[in-house]
C-alpha cells in the first residue's frame, strides 16, 4: 500500500484460518410463531387420525350388524322352509289316503319351490356379509368368522333414547378439523405479522489464523482470535409481499368460517334425521312384537283347522306368510335402529 509516497508490501503469500462460529437467536417472533404453527399441524394430524378411527368403527359396526341380520333372515327363511316342507308331507299323506284334494298337495309343493330360492339367497347374503367383516378387519378371506349374539340382544338399546336429544357436535371430527384449520390459518397470519418485527441474534466466533510464505506447516505459528457480538435485523421493505400474503390468509379464514357454518348446519340435519329414524324404528318395534304374537296365534289356529279338516291349505299358507313377514319386520326394525345409532355415534364423535 502507498503511504506518504512510500510503497509498503505487507502480508504473506499464504493465509490459513479455521475455527468455530456459533449463533443463537435471542428474539425472533417469526421463529416462535413457526413453532406454534408446527404444534397446530400435529394437532390436525391427530384429529385426522381420530376421524379415521371413528369411520372404521362405524363401518365395522355396520358390517357386524349386517352379519347378524343376514343370519336372522336365514333362520326365518329356514323355519318357513321347514314348515312348508312339513305341510307338503302332510298334504301328500292326506291326498294318498283320500283325505285331501290333489290341489292341496300341489299348492304345498309350490310353496316349497317358492321358498327354496329365497333360502339360497339368504345363505349367499351371509357369505357376502362375512366377506365384508373380514375385509374391514384385515382377516384372510378363507377363514370362517361367526358373529356372537343376535339382533334381539340390542332390543334394550333404545331405553336411553331420550338422552340422545341432548347431543352436542363439539366432538364431531369434521367440525374439530375445521376449527383446527382455522387455528392454523390464524397462526400463519401471526407468522406474517411477525415478519414486520426486528430480530436479534447473539453471535460468537473463535478462529485460529496463520500466515507464511512457504508450506512448512509444522513451523507455522497459529494465533487465536475471537469475537462476540449482537446482530439486529430490521425489515424495511419487501415489495408488499407480506401484506399480500396476510390478505390472502384473512380471505381464507373468512371462507373457512362460512364453510364451518354450512357444515354444522348439514350435520345438525343429519343428526336429527338419525334421531327420527331411531324413533321411527322404536315405534315399529313395539308394533312388530305385537304383530309376531298375533301372527303366531293365527298360524297355530290355521294349522289346527287344516289338520282337523275345517280349514284350507290357503289359510295355512297365508298365515305362515304373515308370520314370516312379522318376524322379518321385527328384525328389520332392529337392524335399521342399530345402523341409525351407529351413524349417530359417528356424527357426535362418540368413540
Amino acid at each position: 500500500m502507498s503511504f506518504e509516497g512510500q510503497t509498503v508490501v505487507i502480508g504473506t503469500d499464504n493465509s490459513y484460518n479455521g475455527g468455530l462460529s456459533v449463533a443463537m437467536p435471542l428474539f425472533n417472533m417469526s421463529l416462535i410463531r413457526l413453532t406454534q404453527l408446527s404444534e397446530v399441524n400435529i394437532k390436525l394430524a391427530l384429529e385426522s387420525s381420530r376421524e379415521s378411527k371413528l369411520n372404521l368403527k362405524n363401518n365395522v359396526e355396520k358390517a357386524y350388524y349386517t352379519a347378524l341380520f343376514t343370519r336372522e333372515l336365514y333362520d326365518i327363511m329356514k323355519i318357513s322352509m321347514d314348515l312348508a316342507e312339513q305341510t307338503y308331507i302332510d298334504a301328500k299323506n292326506k291326498y294318498e289316503q283320500g283325505l285331501a284334494a290333489e290341489y292341496d298337495m300341489i299348492r304345498a309343493e309350490v310353496q316349497v319351490s317358492n321358498l327354496r330360492p329365497n333360502l339360497i339367497e339368504a345363505e349367499n347374503n351371509i357369505k357376502i356379509a362375512d366377506f365384508q367383516v373380514k375385509l374391514l378387519l384385515g382377516l384372510p378371506l378363507d377363514i370362517e368368522v361367526r358373529p356372537v349374539g343376535n339382533l334381539a340382544d340390542y332390543e334394550n338399546e333404545y331405553q336411553s333414547f331420550n338422552e340422545l336429544y341432548g347431543y352436542a357436535l363439539n366432538q364431531n371430527s369434521t367440525l374439530k378439523q375445521l376449527d383446527i384449520q382455522n387455528e392454523l390459518l390464524s397462526k400463519q397470519l401471526d407468522v406474517q405479522k411477525a415478519e414486520y418485527l426486528p430480530s436479534l441474534s447473539l453471535t460468537y466466533n473463535y478462529m485460529y489464523l496463520a500466515m507464511n510464505d512457504n508450506f512448512r506447516f509444522s513451523s507455522y505459528k497459529w494465533y487465536p482470535t475471537s469475537t462476540l457480538g449482537l446482530t439486529l435485523r430490521v425489515p424495511i421493505f419487501s415489495g408488499f409481499t407480506r401484506k399480500n400474503k396476510a390478505s390472502q390468509i384473512r380471505a381464507s379464514i373468512a371462507q373457512l368460517d362460512y364453510q364451518r357454518e354450512y357444515t354444522e348446519s348439514g350435520l345438525q340435519v343429519q343428526v336429527k334425521n338419525a334421531l327420527v329414524d331411531m324413533q321411527k324404528t322404536i315405534e315399529q318395534l313395539e308394533s312388530n312384537k305385537v304383530g309376531i304374537q298375533s301372527a303366531q296365534k293365527a298360524y297355530t289356529i290355521a294349522q289346527v283347522r287344516y289338520q282337523s279338516g275345517m280349514g284350507t291349505i290357503l289359510e295355512m299358507n297365508d298365515s305362515e306368510v304373515a308370520l314370516r313377514q312379522a318376524r322379518l319386520n321385527y328384525n328389520q326394525s332392529l337392524y335399521n335402529y342399530m345402523l341409525a345409532k351407529s351413524d349417530y355415534d359417528l356424527l357426535v364423535g362418540k368413540e
